[in-house]
């Protein structure tokens, strides 16, 4: 039940990747002094935020999230900017198609390995291919994701 004195709003937050993101956002949120409750989903990138208006402001709450990395806005705020939102998912779906090809070409050695390649020299060198091809995947595919990690 929200108290007189408390405000409710929902927050829009990009770049969650995991639970463990919502957990570290709700988290800095919860111990945001003037924040009476403090929930948010991963599936729905949103935050669900009871504060009180004399103890704190919306645009602290907001800068308490963006300090660890994530773009947050209120919900409803007029300049968020679809375009954005558009440039995400393209850079996503690059990253996404980039990844399987090298992820499939990085596991046809593996399988000519499975299938009784018995010089050793040769699953020697079919090893580093693989290696070869899937460093494109956990190097520029996953970039976003050590981004955030690190932040």
């Amino acid at each position: 039940m929200i108290e007189p004195d408390e405000k409710r709003d929902v927050l829009s937050i990009e770049g969650m990747f995991c639970a463990g993101c919502a957990a570290s956002v709700e988290a800095v949120l919860a111990r945001t002094p003037g924040v009476e409750a403090a929930a948010v989903n991963f599936a729905a990138d949103a935050a669900v935020v009871a504060w009180r208006p004399g103890a704190t402001t919306l645009d602290t709450l907001l800068d308490a999230v963006r300090r660890l990395g994530y773009e947050a806005r209120a919900v409803g705020d007029g300049d968020a900017n679809p375009a954005t939102r558009d440039n995400a998912a393209r850079d996503f779906g690059r990253r996404l198609n980039f990844a399987l090809v090298f992820a499939l070409g990085s596991m046809l050695p593996m399988v000519a390995m499975l299938f009784g390649v018995a010089d050793h020299q040769t699953l020697h060198r079919l090893a580093w291919g693989a290696g070869l091809l899937s460093l494109p995947v956990i190097t520029w595919c996953a970039w976003p994701f050590y981004r955030m990690a690190w932040s």
